[in-house]
């Protein structure tokens, strides 16, 4: 298990210097998708599991500009045709066995906000800080990759003890709150339906150690709809 901790804070300080915003995450779907065709998953991404007609905010010039740092970044062209202009991905694990249906969801895009230069911020002072000016994940979605990409090397160890099926959701645009919605259109949740969903939020007001949990909306966003003024 130690072995896993430290990959996942390299991973996380990794995704943390590379922040992304909501629809523009090419960079950290790469990441995501490699490692997952590493540990053996089926990985499906683009347009398979982001309906676009349920895409909300989606700026264009935003998203090629992103596009063009995720190949100056190193990211191929081949990998960048295959989401067809869309993030996020999902890693699925079929044992083989029958038996239950899993799925654990988490968040991959960052904020539109300046990371502090704060000397005692821990980013700051480690070396870490965020290399893309006004953005940062100060919302802790890096963490919150790292730790499903945990959760899939953890997965794959115990495999043999598996059955069923597991499903792994790296959801884009959950700060614009269209992210979800896109993706279950998409159908990420059918053929199979999972037999439970969980996922989880880092929270700073909350002391280390602790963990709160719920069911229902107790991690839902509000509904998002939007207004033309004229006048």
């Amino acid at each position: 298990m130690t072995d896993i901790i430290t990959q996942m804070v390299a991973d996380r300080r990794h995704l943390h210097q590379h922040p992304e915003e909501g629809w523009c995450e090419f960079q950290t779907t790469h990441f995501v998708v490699e490692r997952l065709k590493t540990l053996g998953f089926e990985v499906l991404l683009g347009t398979d599991v982001i309906l676009p007609e349920a895409v909300m905010g989606r700026d264009p010039a935003k998203v090629e500009k992103a596009m063009e740092d995720a190949r100056a970044a190193g990211v191929p062209e081949s990998f960048l045709e295959a989401t067809g202009g869309y993030t996020g991905a999902l890693g699925v694990w079929k044992t083989g066995r029958p038996g239950p249906v899993p799925a654990l969801r988490f968040d991959i895009d960052c904020l539109a906000i300046e990371e502090t230069s704060d000397p005692a911020h821990i980013p700051n002072a480690e070396g870490f800080r965020s290399k893309v000016p006004g953005m940062s994940h100060a919302c802790g979605h890096d963490g919150h990759t790292a730790m499903l990409l945990g959760a899939a090397r953890l997965l794959m160890q115990h495999r043999q003890e598996l059955s069923g099926t597991v499903k792994l959701v790296f959801q884009p645009d959950e700060e614009g709150f269209t992210g979800a919605k896109a993706m279950l259109a998409a159908g990420v949740l059918q053929d199979p339906a999972p037999s439970e969903a969980l996922a989880l939020h880092v929270h700073s007001g909350t002391p280390s150690g602790t963990v709160l949990c719920g069911s229902g909306t107790f991690m839902a966003g509000c509904t998002l709809f939007r207004i033309t003024v004229r006048g």
